[in-house]
């Protein structure tokens, strides 16, 4: 896909920051930093985000996608 059309699919999802991610689900600063390096190790349940200068970004709809994965039962 585009730069536009991804520009246009974050619009459409409201964004979350560490600290909202933190806040609301209890993942600390640190274990979300690990979870999002997964990605470079090759492990498939990395934590989805997106980085603007610098900055994290998670994707409401894509961490509920994310934490459904561990579901037990």
């Amino acid at each position: 896909s585009t730069a536009k059309e991804k520009m246009k699919e974050i619009q459409n999802d409201e964004l979350m920051t560490i600290e909202q991610l933190e806040k609301e689900l209890g993942l600390s600063r640190n274990l979300q930093a690990k979870l999002r390096m997964e990605k470079h190790r090759g492990i498939p349940n990395f934590l989805p985000h997106y980085k603007v200068c610098k900055k994290i970004f998670y994707k409401r709809g894509e961490i509920a996608q994310w934490f459904g994965k561990f579901k037990v039962a």
